[in-house]
């Protein structure tokens, strides 16, 4: 049996420190080699990593659905963090190591318009009719408005309140 074919490619930054990352047939990448020679490997099932070694012999797993969706990340210390979906695939919710709920909801067209965190602050998002976020209200942050020209983001303003006396 041969090995598939790889790719490597060598990156050369402009202070001489070189990365090397190497990429199976599929252009998934396989390793990264960071300046001081130490090696993160990436290991694939059906397309989709399952497993990440750091250049520490430091593991984390990857576990998906039957619709190919992330549903469990667990780390070396064997912590494991569970994500949720919709029939649409929208991410609903993640559960942390320390079982702290960050949520999403979704408007008709998959928009995320609501994000409620492990603290229970809600941040909302409000999209124009061509699905563009145009409002972001986040808690302890000024709202934020996005204007668009010709389909493009053309600003993004964020104005503080003034203090109160």
């Amino acid at each position: 049996m041969t090995n598939p074919p790889t790719k490597t490619i060598t990156v050369i930054n402009r202070n001489g420190k070189t990365r090397v990352f190497t990429y199976d047939e599929n252009y998934q990448l396989l390793s990264l080699q960071n300046s001081q020679g130490k090696t993160t490997s990436y290991t694939y099932a059906n397309g989709r990593r399952s497993m990440t070694t750091d250049a520490n012999g430091n593991t984390t797993r990857f576990v998906y659905d039957s619709q190919g969706n992330l549903v469990a990340i667990t780390n070396a210390a064997n912590l494991t963090t569970y994500l949720s979906y919709d029939n649409q695939g929208n991410l609903l919710s993640v559960i942390n190591p320390l079982g702290q709920i960050t949520r999403l909801a979704y408007d008709a067209n998959n928009n995320v318009i609501r994000q409620t965190d492990r603290a229970g602050q809600i941040t909302q998002l409000k999209y124009n009719a061509n699905q563009q976020l145009i409002k972001m209200i986040a808690p302890n942050f000024a709202p934020t408005t996005y204007t668009y020209n010709k389909g493009r983001l053309s600003v993004i303003q964020s104005i503080k309140k003034p203090p109160r006396f």
